[in-house]
């Protein structure tokens, strides 16, 4: 019976059903899983030099440099999937033959929108929102892409009684 057990398990686990990455996921929404997974492997190969710029509070650092693990670098704008399963139908979907716009109202799921813009089919940017929110805490990000130019990332923190705080990171491709 182990022998059996084994065998289905190593048959199984050479099964690869792997698919080219699709831009609508099975939900039919955006899938900024496979559309970064596809980013980050194009931009490991290139390469690009970053000019990085962080600003935080106002002061701002620039540097040069070469990005060396970009699936931390966009991590950030994976993390912003509304593919879960929990999420199934949360969404309100528009859809033009030059954007798509994801959105949602629930207070209970961070990301509220998602904004793809496209030209002749090809994706040109994306705009993330992020809200988070409750007594204490309040969080807002704004995550900016535009293909082999910039990455943007801007948040804006509120905790009571304390003095806000803002950060963004400029990546210049």
């Amino acid at each position: 019976m182990r022998r059996y057990l084994a065998l289905v398990l190593i048959c199984l686990s050479a099964c690869n059903n792997a698919e080219p990455a699709k831009s609508v996921s099975s939900s039919g929404n955006f899938d900024l899983v496979a559309y970064f997974g596809n980013e980050i492997k194009r931009l490991e190969k290139k390469s690009p030099t970053v000019i990085k710029s962080v600003w935080i509070n106002g002061k701002r650092e620039t540097k040069s440099i070469r990005i060396t693990d970009w699936k931390k670098e966009l991590s950030i704008f994976t993390d912003a999937d509304i593919n879960k399963r929990a999420w199934d139908g949360e969404f309100k979907k528009s859809l033009t033959d030059t954007a798509e716009r994801y959105s949602t109202l629930n207070e209970k799921i961070p990301v509220k929108e998602i904004r793809v813009s496209k030209i002749a089919g090809r994706i040109t940017a994306l705009r993330i929102l992020i809200r988070n929110s409750n007594y204490l805490y309040t969080s807002t990000d704004t995550l900016s892409y535009y293909p082999d130019s910039v990455y943007q990332i801007k948040k804006m923190q509120q905790i009571r009684f304390m003095k806000s705080k803002s950060y963004q990171i400029l990546g210049k491709l």
